[in-house]
């Protein structure tokens, strides 16, 4: 009776090309024609019709087959945490088609989206997501002590915590507002995209001890970190400028469906859970996370000390940033 393939030869097996396989054909598909819609977002090709519904709606086929590859991915992971982590990805991915696609009807319709009922299934796309980010962080941090954990992911949000409040939050809340409920709705957007960001840090900080491949997980962390950065872009126009259909967000929203896209079909390829791999890069370049969040809290402080030289707060602060 054939048992399956031993540890060893996992551990030892190479992979077939990225496109094999009819998932391999999807993932590829989506890379291309996300290429060909960002390529025409950014045209500036004249306003009609047929050029409005298609910036409208061009996220829909890639958003759709993004969540069927996560939804594969669930189901051929092996390792429990791994797939509790892509179940909970899949049905987030799987809402955020939703939520797409009720604001499209809102904006066909010709109705004000925001806020609306499509902002209440967005925020459910938060919260599924985020369950989903502490499964693969706990399971990380049960081959880590918890010691160093806390202190690297408080690290870490006080860092990039810092840079997002005087630089993203502080800037929209100090902008001329005519409507609470949309600038109060704005502002939640932010807040929430930046502490998906950071957990996301927190994630790649432990991805050599995570239930899945470190190149999936940055590939995943490639994918939502668009998203969210989308989120802030779009937010933040919302409250000051307002927002167009083929800005700069929709390009990041749909540049994120790449990698997506591209980490459920490299989940799909590992049918069997593969013996823990590290390097010496991949460690390092995990370890330098907390690193990075305090080179951006410097980064606030020289950016605020700034001016004066003699001054020994700005002396010191630069001593302390170099």
């Amino acid at each position: 009776m054939n048992a399956g393939p031993t540890t060893s030869q996992i551990a030892g097996a190479t992979r077939g090309p990225f496109a094999g396989g009819w998932t391999g054909f999807l993932a590829v598909g989506v890379a291309v024609y996300i290429v060909i819609a960002i390529a025409v977002s950014l045209a500036g090709l004249p306003s009609s019709p047929a050029l409005d519904f298609f910036l409208l709606t061009s996220d829909m086929p890639a958003s759709i087959a993004a969540t069927v590859l996560a939804i594969v991915a669930a189901r051929s992971a092996r390792d429990p945490a791994n797939r509790r982590t892509w179940k909970f990805l899949a049905a987030a991915l799987a809402t955020y088609v939703v939520a797409n696609l009720v604001d499209t009807i809102y904006r066909l319709l010709e109705l004000d989206p925001f806020p609306s009922l499509a902002d209440a299934v967005y925020f459910t796309f938060y919260i599924l997501l985020f369950w989903g980010f502490l499964i693969a962080i706990r399971a990380s941090a049960q081959r880590v002590p918890w010691g160093r954990l806390l202190l690297d992911s408080f690290i870490l949000i006080l860092g990039f915590g810092t840079f997002f409040w005087y630089f993203v939050i502080s800037p929209t809340a100090a902008a001329d507002q005519q409507d609470f409920w949309r600038f109060a709705l704005s502002q939640a957007y932010i807040a929430v995209d930046c502490l998906m960001l950071m957990a996301i840090g927190v994630l790649l900080m432990n991805s050599a001890r995570a239930p899945m491949r470190r190149s999936t997980i940055l590939l995943l962390a490639a994918g939502f970190s668009m998203i969210f950065l989308g989120d802030i872009v779009w937010a933040t126009s919302a409250v000051t400028v307002g927002y167009q259909l083929g800005d700069f967000s929709d390009v990041l929203y749909l540049g994120c469906y790449v990698g997506l896209a591209a980490a459920a079909h490299s989940q799909v390829r590992d049918r069997w859970q593969l013996k823990a791999r590290s390097s010496a890069m991949g460690s390092t370049a995990a370890q330098s996370v907390p690193y990075a969040a305090m080179l951006m809290s410097f980064l606030v402080l020289v950016y605020f000390a700034a001016g004066d030289a003699s001054n020994p707060v700005t002396v010191m602060t630069v001593s302390i940033f170099v």
